[in-house]
């Protein structure tokens, strides 16, 4: 199944041609069948997240609204931000939110009820990871921040690209991050030398910026989605490219991908 969402208000669920419960029409040269919409936002939809039950998305609304995966039943509205909801993720029944004041909420995707409400940078949050402990951000400032997810204290801050930071992904098995800007540059980013370093008490003692490893630039225009799996990183870019890089190619330490 996959989950799309547009400026049109809207989600739409679409279901792969083996898989689909009833054909509902073929969207033109895919293998996908369109499937249901999910409506209720009052303005455009900018984020979607699902996993096994729950199907989460935001919008410039300030909203998130909730679905039941299994029947797709609307489930209850989040009103937790004051300005347009630019990205969610979803882990293990948990949401996480920013939004374009700076605000990231982290909450029971069942109840709606906030666990943790960071009151971030005063710029927008472009773009939000959770996995376990941690949640990592992007911003407008062009930074990338780590937090603590169940504390809400700011662990480590650095400058990653020269342009807002759109989308990030995460593998906490190898500690690697990835991030694509609008400065049309992928980068890749070993987190382990900053998770192993101490911790102090004093909120002013930051944890060290992650070791960068790898850059591609091949877009002419702004990175828009970035993922990558143990041998390749993929990003979409508004040139209607897709970028796929193999790990390989670059020299990085081989171990960091066994």
């Amino acid at each position: 199944m996959l989950v799309s969402c547009s400026s049109d208000c809207t989600a739409r669920i679409w279901y792969e041609e083996l898989s689909a419960p009833e054909s509902k029409g073929h969207a033109p040269g895919s293998k996908y069948i369109a499937g249901p919409v999910l409506s209720g936002h009052a303005s455009g939809v900018l984020d979607v997240a699902f996993g096994e039950q729950w199907i989460v998305t935001s919008s410039r609304d300030k909203t998130l609204r909730v679905w039941r995966r299994s029947d797709l039943a609307y489930v209850h509205t989040y009103y937790g931000h004051s300005a347009s909801v630019n990205a969610c993720c979803l882990q293990d029944g948990i949401v996480a939110s920013g939004a374009g004041d700076g605000s990231i909420h982290i909450w029971d995707v069942a109840t709606g009820q906030p666990r943790t409400v960071i009151r971030g940078p005063h710029c927008g949050i472009s773009s939000i990871i959770l996995s376990g402990s941690l949640v990592f951000t992007g911003s407008s400032d062009k930074v990338i921040r780590i937090w603590d997810a169940d504390e809400g204290v700011l662990l480590s801050v650095f400058q990653a690209h020269d342009q807002l930071v759109r989308d990030l992904s995460y593998d906490p098995e190898r500690k690697l991050l990835i991030s694509g800007g609008w400065d049309g540059v992928t980068r890749l980013w070993n987190i382990a030398p900053t998770l192993s370093a101490p911790r102090t008490l004093s909120p002013e003692m930051l944890l060290p910026a992650p070791e960068f490893l790898w850059e591609k630039c091949v877009h002419h225009g702004r990175v828009f989605g970035v993922c990558f799996n143990s041998t390749r990183v993929v990003s979409s870019c508004e040139d209607r490219v897709l970028m796929v890089a193999n790990f390989g190619n670059y020299g990085l330490p081989t171990h960091l991908y066994t």
